[in-house]
């Protein structure tokens, strides 16, 4: 029997007097598993042949009476989620740049029996390494008091997928990585997130370059962990790298100098001590 099945005919049964109290339809966890494939088919994106990433943090949105349903059962929910990703994960060849987490959030505006997922990459190298925080009025779930923190089973077969961390329990600090920057006009601007959107548009791009034979929305940077993928955005003008046209995309390197119109920029894989911005 596989893991989905275990969700549909092990964890389902042990939850499902607190998925059906008060007679109407609710929430039930295959479904939830369910969502969160669909939301890492749909945000997974090629940083290069053979290479695809997905994302690997997600906040499940409940409607409030769903949402109280979901708390009870706590970690051993949350655990079996973490482990359907990563076993899609390996299922369709994604990478997944850091510890799986999963989280529940009280959320008015789903109706109850539905749900709404919200997904993102996440290498750990945040200023925040626990879930999404919620809104005021819907806090978001305390440890399960009698639901302590599962030991972590040996898998033999994932010894290379990234480690599991239920939504309930907060993941160990990660090893700080190096940060990677852009050097604009002697200033290094840090790439602090996974994804930088670089442009003209100053409500479009996360750096804005102040030319105007740059495109709005002129190329992407993924960061994964150290490693910086360019994506060139279908700009009118192109992208260089070292002199050289980018066609699609490329991996940047120490000292590669970026061309965008008539403007250059220095990639260094880590940014210097001083002198640097955000």
């Amino acid at each position: 029997m596989g893991l989905l099945d275990n969700l549909e005919h092990g964890l389902e049964k042990a939850v499902r007097s607190a998925f059906s109290a008060g007679g109407s339809r609710s929430v039930k966890p295959v479904e939830i598993a369910t969502a969160l494939r669909h939301a890492m088919d749909d945000e997974s994106f090629a940083l290069s042949e053979g290479h695809t990433v997905a994302p690997n943090d997600f906040v499940v949105h409940f409607s409030p009476a769903d949402f109280e349903r979901a708390r009870a059962w706590g970690s051993p929910l949350a655990s079996q989620l973490c482990d359907e990703v990563i076993r899609h994960a390996e299922t369709q060849g994604y990478g997944l740049p850091g510890a799986v987490r999963v989280a529940f959030h009280a959320d008015e505006a789903v109706r109850p029996g539905s749900l709404r997922v919200v997904s993102h990459l996440d290498d750990g190298s945040s200023s925040s390494s626990s879930p999404a925080a919620p809104a005021p009025t819907a806090p978001a779930p305390p440890p399960a008091p009698a639901a302590p923190q599962p030991a972590r089973r040996p898998a033999p077969r994932r010894a290379a997928a990234p480690a599991v961390q239920p939504t309930v329990v907060l993941p160990r600090e990660p090893a700080r990585p190096r940060v990677p920057a852009l050097e604009l006009d002697g200033v290094h601007h840090r790439i602090d997130t996974t994804d930088v959107v670089l442009g003209r548009s100053a409500e479009r791009a996360d750096l804005v370059v102040p030319d105007t034979s740059v495109s709005r929305e002129h190329a992407r940077l993924v960061r994964v962990g150290a490693t910086v993928t360019l994506i060139d955005l279908g700009s009118r003008n192109g992208v260089l790298v070292n002199g050289r046209r980018v066609d699609g995309s490329t991996t940047l390197r120490e000292g590669d100098r970026i061309t965008v119109g008539q403007t250059e920029l220095v990639f260094h894989a880590a940014a210097p001590t001083g002198g640097t911005r955000a």
